[in-house]
């Protein structure tokens, strides 16, 4: 199988193309623009048709289509839904979506006992927060930092907060014993990790996809 990874949740996009093994194993890159000698093109039209031709393959031959849907930066994050919802029609395809906090998660791989916190930024002091413990996310919220981890109980749990962290941090340290991880946004690393999971087979298949900024509230 030919998967086609697309991320746009921050304004660096990345695209890549990605093998499955023999015998349902992992299976690996067969391009990633990330690490394209050539220079990354800007546009994703562009970048599909020089990791095509890297990888010696045809569009013909994509089976399936991973998308980050966000939270992130809105703009940004429709244009690769959009490129994938259209793609997806044209060639009769399903879509995958990921949540770009879950693979800011899986990305840095941490014990799944521990404390996770993924954050994106959203507007007026407000992130978007993910939680994660024991490889289940408990809450996708939109908030107030200080307020979302109180509600959820979590400012004794010594939590990993990975993202950048709210500027008033730095000025007005929180009551919390946290370990910060600066990730902006997810790599292509965290699909790979994604893919490799036990629960990926069992994702829904969509015909089409809708960024995670308008659902989390």
């Amino acid at each position: 199988m030919l998967r086609l990874i697309i991320e746009t949740s921050n304004l660096d996009f990345q695209l890549a193309l990605h093998t499955s093994g023999q015998n349902g194993s992992q299976g690996g890159f067969a391009y990633r623009s990330d690490k394209d000698a050539a220079g990354t093109p800007s546009e994703l039209t562009e970048m599909l048709t020089a990791g095509l031709a890297q990888a010696d393959r045809s569009i013909a031959e994509i089976d399936e289509i991973v998308v980050d849907l966000g939270p992130g930066g809105l703009t940004s994050t429709r244009s690769g839904i959009a490129f994938a919802n259209g793609l997806a029609f044209a060639r009769n395809i399903k879509i995958v979506g990921a949540n770009s906090l879950e693979l800011m998660v899986l990305q840095i791989a941490r014990d799944p006992n521990d404390h996770v916190i993924a954050a994106r930024r959203s507007n007026d002091g407000n992130y978007f927060l993910g939680f994660f413990q024991g490889g289940i996310c408990h809450k996708l919220a939109l908030g107030k930092p200080m307020e979302l981890i109180h509600g959820l109980g979590w400012q004794n749990e010594e939590p990993t907060w990975v993202g950048p962290h709210p500027k008033n941090w730095v000025d007005e340290p929180p009551a919390l014993n946290v370990e910060f991880i600066d990730l902006l946004s997810p790599g292509l690393e965290a699909f790979d990790n994604l893919m490799a999971t036990p629960e990926f087979a069992g994702r829904p298949r969509l015909d089409a996809a809708g960024p995670m900024n308008e659902t989390i509230r």
